[in-house]
């Protein structure tokens, strides 16, 4: 399949065979979590597959893996919100089944925020994909995930802290070295993964669309339906959202001040996308 300079698939690819590329990356990770899977296999496959890099497969495609030593807040991010809007389904089905995957990391996490934000900022500046259940049920099952995976990472955090008081700090010098670091310190993650994901903007946009919605002219049974369904579907991302900030914020004050301190202060790395020199085997990672 072609590439482009930058390492990723031409923009008439994805527009082409998108849903096949996002079926093809879900697929080994739907099979993983069959009960029809035969538990040997599973294991197996473990050791040889890591549900995560299908999360950096995606933005590898869509945007293209970074030279090493880059910036990726310089990637453009085009490609995933396009892709994101053309197939929301498919998109959301598949950060949903990385979420629930017991393969995922800590340093992982921030990855799979800036991933799922497209498509979130999709849905909600877009009155067909606010009309569309299917979409909206997508979005609001894998906001539900990330929430739910990034609250038990900080309690899982709380507790190391708990049972390692004694414990020096660990530094990030190697691969493992680095994902304990995430874990230990995952609270510094949570606010950039809220910056990420909870947008005011995004909000702003979809409350100008209901009120437009309902102030329309046609009176329609359809267009009444059509317009009944966007405002429904904006309530329950509203109410999603806010949930998904109350748990975080519920974690994060159980976890208590301390730990966020400490956590900023470690500066834990997290990955984001695979680096263009050895792709699978490198990854570029940020911290704060």
């Amino acid at each position: 399949m072609r590439h482009t300079a930058d390492g990723c698939l031409p923009p008439e690819v994805l527009q082409q065979a998108g849903l096949q590329l996002l079926q093809a990356l879900a697929a080994p990770v739907q099979l993983l979590k069959s009960p029809g899977w035969q538990a040997g296999s599973r294991e197996a496959t473990f050791g040889v597959f890591e549900s995560s890099q299908q999360l950096y497969a995606l933005r590898a495609a869509a945007e293209g893996a970074a030279a090493a030593g880059s910036s990726f807040a310089s990637v453009q991010e085009g490609h995933l919100t396009a892709l994101a809007a053309a197939h929301p389904e498919a998109y959301t089905a598949l950060i949903d089944c990385c979420m629930r995957s017991n393969q995922l990391a800590a340093h992982d996490m921030f990855a799979a925020a800036q991933l799922l934000a497209p498509a979130l900022t999709a849905v909600l500046s877009c009155q067909t994909l606010l009309a569309n259940t299917a979409a909206v049920a997508g979005l609001a099952s894998a906001l539900t995930s990330l929430a739910k995976r990034a609250v038990q990472f900080t309690r899982a955090a709380a507790r190391m802290q708990q049972e390692q008081q004694a414990a020096a700090r660990p530094e990030a010098t190697s691969a493992a070295a680095a994902a304990a670091a995430a874990a230990a310190y995952f609270p510094a993650a949570v606010p950039k993964i809220v910056d990420v994901l909870f947008k005011l903007p995004d909000m702003r946009n979809t409350a100008a669309l209901v009120g437009s919605s309902s102030s329309s002219s046609n009176t329609s049974s359809s267009s009444s339906s059509s317009r009944n369904q966007v405002c429904a579907s904006a309530v329950l991302l509203a109410v999603v959202l806010a949930r998904s900030i109350v748990q975080l914020a519920d974690a994060m004050e159980a976890a208590g001040p301390q730990l966020l301190f400490d956590s900023l202060a470690a500066r834990p790395a997290f990955n984001v996308q695979w680096a263009r020199t050895c792709l699978t085997a490198c990854m570029m990672a940020c911290s704060w």
